[in-house]
C-alpha cells in the first residue's frame, strides 16, 4: 500500500486508517488530502467530510474539490447543508460548483444555476474553478513587449487562436535565450482574471 500519514502501522504490522482531525495542522492535513487525491478512491470521503469545520480555508476548499471529484448523488445533501453554514464566500462558490458538477455527472446534461451572482461573484466563481490549477501550454510567441518589470506576450497556435500571457522579466532573463516572435515554447503557470475588466491572462 502506498505510504501516507493517513495510515499508521499498528503493533501487528498492519496498516490502520487514522481519522483526520479538525484540530490537525493545515499543512499536514493538506499533504494527506493531496495523497488521497492521487488514489482516486471514494472510500476516503467519509473520513474527510469532518474537515468541513476545519479553521483553514485551504483545507475546506480541498475537501470540496475531493467531494466534487469522487462524490455521488448521495453527497448532495452533505454539500447543500455545508453551503448554508460556510462563512467563506469563495469556498461557498466552490461548494456550488461541486453540487453542479455532481448533478451533471448524474444527469449527463446541463443544469441551471439556482443563485443569481453579481459580476464580481461570477468572476470569483470562475477563478475558483480555473485559477487554482497549473497548466503547461505550447504555442508560438507573438506581440511581445516589456513594461516595467513585466514581460507581456501572446501565444498562438496553428489555428491562430491567441492567448494573452505575462511573466516577470527576470524569468525571461533566466531562460537564457531571447523570446523572439515566432519561437515555439512551452509555458507553465496559472490563469488569472482581472477583477475589473474580467480579462483572462496566463501568468
Amino acid at each position: 500500500m502506498p505510504s501516507s500519514t493517513l495510515f499508521e502501522e499498528n503493533k501487528s504490522g498492519e496498516n490502520e486508517k487514522r481519522i483526520l482531525s479538525v484540530d490537525g495542522k493545515a499543512s499536514d492535513i493538506n499533504k494527506e488530502l493531496n495523497w488521497i487525491e492521487t488514489q482516486k478512491n471514494s472510500n476516503y470521503l467519509p473520513d474527510i467530510k469532518i474537515l468541513q469545520d476545519h479553521k483553514s480555508v485551504s483545507v475546506r476548499r480541498k475537501v470540496v474539490d475531493l467531494v466534487a471529484s469522487f462524490g455521488s448523488e448521495e453527497d448532495l445533501d452533505f454539500l447543500a447543508k455545508w453551503k448554508e453554514s460556510e462563512p467563506d464566500r469563495a469556498t461557498f462558490l466552490k461548494i456550488e460548483s461541486a453540487i453542479d458538477r455532481i448533478k451533471r455527472k448524474k444527469r449527463g446534461a446541463e443544469v441551471d444555476s439556482v443563485d443569481v451572482l453579481s459580476v464580481g461573484e461570477a468572476l470569483g466563481y470562475i477563478k475558483s474553478v480555473v485559477s487554482e490549477r497549473k497548466f503547461t501550454i505550447k504555442g508560438e510567441i507573438s506581440e511581445s513587449n516589456t513594461y516595467g518589470s513585466m514581460y507581456f506576450f501572446k501565444l498562438k497556435d496553428s489555428d491562430s487562436v491567441v492567448m494573452d500571457c505575462w511573466c516577470f522579466s527576470g524569468i525571461v532573463l533566466r531562460a537564457g535565450f531571447p523570446l523572439n516572435e515566432g519561437l515555439e515554447i512551452k509555458v507553465t503557470g496559472q490563469f488569472k482574471i482581472s477583477n475589473k475588466s474580467s480579462r483572462l491572462i496566463f501568468d
